[in-house]
């Protein structure tokens, strides 16, 4: 398959067509090419979400126009609210919804986000529970100073480690699990189960993103110019698994 098979499979279901016809048509320059595949900003977003279906250059017109100098989050909030008037949700129980959110919850396993914070800083000062290793101090020996000051060092370590985790056991409530924030986003309903937050979920792959329903081995159009399976040993568009497979037929 080519590069042009996912964009032939694509479902146009969640586009609002109407609102679509009404943006300015862009004249492309000659010098110009536009990037054959589609999906541009799109890692996360729910199934069909127009940005899946747009190019970096449609993006780059859609979110520059009428905005210079404006600010980073001026530029988002324009161009979130388009997406939005551009989309038509799926239910919630869509099997196209419920793959993203397992996906979610996948991607997302441990992360919470602190409510106290906002917009990209929430992300950015995102926050692990259980907390590992590499987010606690370490006590560094120094073979220099007395048995007295490692007794001292080791604990203010352990009371600093002790802090951190308590700070994180804190914020790592259910509804501030970022999969539970990001799907709320859309889907405000939305009510997590105990192993959607244990990330006790199986993921299908991300033919949801596009497709209309999920695609059998055969029929699989493979993703960005890779044939199925994609992964080599198991396919990351239609999420089939020949090693499994393999062993199901022995």
């Amino acid at each position: 398959m080519n590069k042009a098979s996912r964009m032939a499979n694509a479902s146009w279901e969640t586009i609002n067509l109407k609102a679509l016809k009404r943006l300015p048509v862009y004249t492309l320059p000659p010098t110009y090419e536009l990037q054959r595949d589609m999906g541009n900003c799109c890692a996360g977003d729910p199934p069909g979400y127009p940005t899946y279906f747009t190019r970096p250059q449609a993006m780059h017109v859609i979110e520059t126009s009428d905005l210079r100098g404006a600010t980073w989050e001026a530029h988002q909030a324009r161009r979130d609210a388009l997406m939005r008037r551009l989309w038509l949700p799926l239910p919630l129980e869509h099997p196209r919804t419920q793959a993203w959110i397992a996906d979610r919850f996948k991607h997302l396993h441990s992360c919470y986000l602190n409510p106290a914070l906002s917009g990209r800083e929430q992300w950015d000062k995102m926050v692990f529970y259980p907390v590992p290793k590499w987010k606690l101090e370490s006590f560094v020996d120094d073979l220099r100073f007395s048995e007295e000051w490692r007794t001292k060092e080791k604990a203010q370590v352990e009371l600093k480690n002790s802090e951190i985790i308590a700070n994180a056991a804190n914020i790592a409530s259910d509804y501030n699990h970022a999969a539970v924030v990001c799907i709320r986003e859309y889907y405000p309903e939305f009510q997590p189960t105990r192993d959607q937050i244990d990330g006790k979920v199986e993921t299908v792959g991300n033919w949801w993103e596009v497709m209309a329903v999920r695609p059998t081995p055969e029929t699989c159009p493979g993703q960005h110019g890779t044939a199925h399976p994609v992964n080599g040993s198991w396919c990351q568009m239609c999420g089939y698994k020949i090693k499994a497979e393999t062993k199901e037929e022995a």
